[in-house]
């Protein structure tokens, strides 16, 4: 398996929360997870919310001790009771572990890291940021920034970790600590998936259409590539127009995201992922992809790769709105597959001793 299992780790919510300032008995789940944080002991256990699934998936492969707060997708985190942060708030305290990692940053984050502190002020809280700076032209990313911001510079928030390379560099010019923690996947890389027949399957996994991920570019590059077939999800209603009015190709797309699992069963039906955004702190997909056995191409917007030249100049596209030079990279990445997974392989060992220097580092601050 290539990643981590991580379902004994993840707590969800009750079901039915209690008034607010009642004291509220644990699932079986959140007692599960608070006995084996008691029992294993790790330096940190960390909180994502499980609708975001990059940063689900870049947190759980860095902290195997993992708690969802919303415990659904289907829950709104812009919307969580207080009595629920509460109650979240008691499990947490309740595994006796000193450093709690609030990943993602949204502002139902911020209120619980408030109850965290209030209920217990030396206990160390950090924020995992997963945004990067053209995001500030987000009215809430530039309003929760700055909210994480102040809380750091008062001293609540300890560190402001970034899977961003350098922002660690920003975020200490602003006056606070700051760290990197570079993504990783967790397990043994896999071989190339066996595919039958000759038309080669192209992979577009979006968790949706912004003006950071924008699909139309690489649907674009595809009129241009023979004897392909496209799989893809979390495209919107003017990416499939563009992919019926070009006639691109297709096996199976969707509008809708795909749950985790079966993102990853869905990677093995293709010969390639194409993830050509926009901006990013450091994308999962191409990292997972690769462990998947499956070459990924990916945009110029963050620092994967940059320490290994052959795999930098095969699958970063210099020019994510250029369709001909993202058609290119495609036919490029197709015929050199076998080479490209060669070279990860050899690359990897190296990659993940610098991913798990950047924990410890971190860990240790």
């Amino acid at each position: 398996m290539v990643l981590r299992d991580s379902s004994p780790t993840i707590a969800p919510a009750p079901s039915e929360p209690q008034a607010p300032g009642t004291r509220q008995s644990f699932s079986k789940s959140e007692q599960d997870f608070i006995e084996r944080v008691q029992r294993e002991k790790p330096q940190a256990i960390a909180s994502t919310c499980p609708r975001w699934l990059g940063v689900t998936s870049s947190t759980r492969n860095i902290f195997p001790h993992l708690y969802h707060v919303p415990s659904t997708r289907d829950e709104d985190p812009y919307n969580v009771p207080e009595h629920t942060l509460q109650h979240h708030a008691d499990v947490l305290l309740e595994t006796g572990c000193n450093h709690i990692v609030l990943s993602g940053g949204d502002e139902f984050q911020h209120r619980l890291m408030l109850i965290l502190k209030a209920r217990k002020p030396s206990l160390r809280v950090d924020l995992f940021f997963h945004a990067s700076y053209p995001q500030f032209l987000e009215d809430y990313t530039w309003h929760i920034f700055k909210l994480w911001l102040e809380s750091a510079r008062a001293g609540r928030v300890h560190t402001i970790a970034s899977d961003k390379w350098g922002y660690d560099r920003f975020v200490r010019s602003l006056g606070v600590r700051g760290a990197v923690l570079l993504n990783r996947i967790e397990g043994d890389l896999q071989p190339p998936p066996h595919i039958p027949g000759t038309e080669r399957r192209i992979g577009m996994w979006l968790s949706g259409t912004t003006y950071r991920k924008i699909p139309h570019a690489m649907l674009s590059a595809l009129a241009m590539v023979p004897n392909i077939r496209l799989r893809g999800s979390g495209l919107d209603k003017r990416a499939l127009e563009l992919i019926d009015y070009f006639k691109v190709p297709v096996e199976n797309v969707q509008e809708r995201q795909l749950p985790h699992a079966i993102l990853q069963q869905e990677m093995r039906r293709t010969h390639l992922t194409m993830y050509v955004t926009f901006i990013e702190c450091c994308p999962m997909l191409p990292l997972e992809s690769l462990h998947l056995g499956v070459p990924a191409l990916t945009g110029p917007n963050s620092h994967l790769f940059e320490d290994c030249p052959e795999l930098h100049k095969r699958l970063v596209v210099p020019y994510p709105d250029r369709a001909e030079v993202i058609a290119d990279y495609v036919e490029a990445a197709l015929q050199d597959r076998d080479e490209i997974l060669r070279l990860y392989a050899q690359y990897h060992p190296l990659y993940e001793a610098r991913c798990k220097k950047s924990i410890e580092d971190y860990l240790a601050m």
